[in-house]
């Protein structure tokens, strides 16, 4: 099996034009690299988070900015005589996009719950969905439109029966209350963005993708790596209700099985975070500024729940 696994690594270097007999260089020589991160052995992403996380808004505050939103916009419509309603309440909507926020988390090196993959295959869990799909800005009239968006031929100002709509219309108004208008916490994000893409140049991350393709090899299956699993059951379930076939769910589960056989996810999570710790103490004073910025924001998306009945 080892020399499996060097000849799929080797070949994994040369295709990111990385000689295979330099073991795909971790680092580029920085002399202060903090210290290695202990490799832990979870059986769940939920007991897992990374380094970054501490600079960005949480899954909850991302649910609740996305969720005032959307509040504050539908208020805004209404006063110029348009009734969009919703059949949850505020704290319920926060509730269900904080937990679809973190399952898509959960994902970050392949699909991770099990029980989800027997039931779901590769696809989102219904819950994750919703029953009605989200209305498209084509959809709305155009008085809506203009309402929404506050946009103009021109660029001017707009106003909707006498009345002037706000800058960026409904959607702009909603934006500005939340916070998220204009240039909001980008570095961290920008960091994260650039972690994830090393990662498949990392020596200890190709072993353990090596070792993951050898497992499902064993099951029958040839997948590049654990975020390519399952692409040939893309998009197979169209817009109506979802039906899984059995052999996606049988490719799902064994997916799901290698992850953890080989301790993909432990594996992943330790060459990332040292990767962001590097970052994080180049970029300390920068990253301190935003995370005092998500903090205002959090007392910001309090009040406005108060606000707003969550």
């Amino acid at each position: 099996m080892l020399k499996n696994v060097s000849t799929i690594i080797a070949f994994t270097c040369s295709l990111s034009a990385i000689p295979a007999s330099s073991g795909c260089s971790t680092h580029s020589g920085n002399s202060a690299i903090p210290r290695p991160v202990a490799t832990p052995t979870p059986t769940s992403m939920a007991q897992l988070s990374l380094p970054l996380e501490a600079y960005l808004p949480s899954a909850s505050d991302t649910a609740q900015t996305a969720a005032l939103r959307s509040v504050i916009m539908k208020e805004c419509m209404r006063r110029y005589g348009f009734q969009m309603t919703s059949s949850l309440g505020l704290s319920q909507v926060i509730e269900t996009s904080t937990r679809i926020e973190k399952f898509s988390t959960s994902r970050r090196y392949g699909i991770s719950d099990r029980a989800a993959a027997s039931r779901y295959g590769y696809g989102m869990p219904d819950w994750t969905i919703g029953s009605a799909r989200p209305k498209s800005l084509d959809e709305f009239s155009a008085s809506q439109q203009t309402v929404l968006k506050g946009s103009s031929s021109n660029g001017g100002k707009v106003q909707y029966q006498g009345k002037q709509v706000p800058q960026g219309g409904c959607m702009g108004e909603a934006a500005r209350a939340t916070g998220v208008a204009g240039e909001g916490p980008t570095l961290a994000k920008s960091l994260q963005r650039k972690s994830f893409a090393q990662l498949a140049r990392e020596a200890r991350a190709q072993v353990v993708t090596a070792k993951w393709v050898l497992c499902m090899q064993a099951k029958g299956y040839h997948y590049r790596d654990s975020l390519h699993a399952g692409a040939e059951f893309a998009g197979q379930d169209g817009d109506g209700p979802v039906q899984v076939s059995q052999a996606e769910i049988k490719s799902a589960v064994a997916t799901v099985d290698c992850i953890y056989q080989t301790n993909l996810i432990g594996v992943m999570f330790a060459v990332e975070s040292d990767l962001q710790n590097i970052e994080i103490e180049k970029n300390a004073e920068a990253l301190n500024k935003e995370k005092k910025q998500i903090e205002a924001q959090e007392k910001r998306l309090q009040t406005l729940t108060k606000q707003y009945g969550g």
